[in-house]
């Protein structure tokens, strides 16, 4: 399993999305240009000035026409078509990658022992990626820490385990928080 990207912030989302947004706006343009210069000599060439004017004014509204439908397919089917045509960073996150943000809201709302909210986040990322082992973990610690929930925890911490290969460093930390869980138990019942 690849590893997930080393996220920067916010800022890095907004840079990397203007840029699509530029390269897209770069394109309307070039369709607009092209098409109401095509427009126009072919206006020219059937009617002459003013067959040009009106051949202008149609290469525009095709070219609108024709942008338009171009937003719609690269940003409708932004995943597939959108790797295809854009060249970037943003084209080529992987779902981890792009649930990076999240991951780091989950993160601080755990730390500020807001474990309802970061329960909630976590699960909600766990239905886009569900055998993510960071988010998995993530999600046993919240378990543990938030609700002292040994069963479910050590549950999520199993799953990690059977996804994994023994030299994951995910695998290595689930094992490691398993047996501290069974090992509190055993000290606990005791």
């Amino acid at each position: 399993m690849a590893e997930p990207y080393d996220f920067k912030g916010k800022k890095q989302i907004k840079d990397a999305h203007a840029a699509r947004e530029a390269q897209s706006y770069a394109v309307l343009f070039g369709f607009f240009l092209t098409l109401l210069f095509l427009g126009g000599m072919i206006g020219m060439a059937v009617g002459g000035k003013q067959g040009g004017l009106i051949g202008c004014f149609g290469g525009a509204l095709v070219s609108l026409l024709a942008g338009r439908l171009w937003r719609a397919l690269t940003e409708g089917i932004a995943d597939n078509l959108g790797r295809i045509v854009f060249i970037g960073k943003k084209a080529n996150w992987t779902k981890y990658e792009r649930l990076e943000s999240d991951m780091q809201q989950i993160r601080y709302a755990k730390h500020s022992e807001r474990y309802g909210e970061a329960l909630t986040m976590v699960n909600r990322v766990l239905k886009k990626a569900p055998e993510w082992p960071e988010a998995l973990l993530l999600k046993a610690d919240i378990l543990w820490e938030g609700f002292e929930s040994l069963e479910e925890s050590k549950e999520v911490l199993r799953t990690i385990i059977k996804l994994t290969e023994p030299s994951d460093k995910y695998h290595v930390w689930a094992r490691s928080k398993y047996k501290e869980l069974s090992q509190y138990r055993k000290e606990s019942s005791s």
